[in-house]
């Protein structure tokens, strides 16, 4: 059942982001932002959702060793933002 449930929670298919979602972060792209992802979740849904494409930089739990919301987490993602003068 446990190999089961992960197969069907990793499936790319079982997800999708709010429809919204690409075109809102491709328009703060084009105002000057960069995006740094900060995420527990599942690294393969990124990519499956076009996620990759859109930030520089992903922070992920399963690729850092260290999950929201340990300060470690938060540093690498302040990082990877590079010379930022805010963060939200």
């Amino acid at each position: 059942m446990a190999a089961a449930t992960r197969a069907a929670y990793t499936a790319p298919a079982a997800w999708s982001p709010y429809p919204q979602t690409l075109r809102v972060l491709d328009r703060l792209t084009g105002h000057g932002w960069t995006h740094v992802l900060l995420s527990n979740h599942v690294p393969e849904h990124l990519f499956a959702l076009g996620m990759n494409t859109r930030f520089p930089a992903m922070i992920n739990s399963a690729t850092s060793g260290y999950e929201k919301p340990h300060p470690q987490a938060f540093r690498l993602a302040r990082v990877a933002a590079g010379p930022a003068h805010r963060i939200v």
